[in-house]
């Protein structure tokens, strides 16, 4: 999932257009995942 792509990708390019696509998903899980990484858990 492109969740744990923003987590693990070493590449800033790549984990900011995961980012972007995780947020275009209407999934509670990619919220969740978003909510995640913002909130440094």
């Amino acid at each position: 999932m492109a969740g744990r792509l923003v987590r693990t990708e070493q590449d800033p390019e790549i984990r900011q257009g995961a980012v972007f696509w995780l947020g275009r998903f209407d999934d509670p899980r990619a919220a969740e995942a978003l909510l995640e990484i913002i909130g440094g858990q």
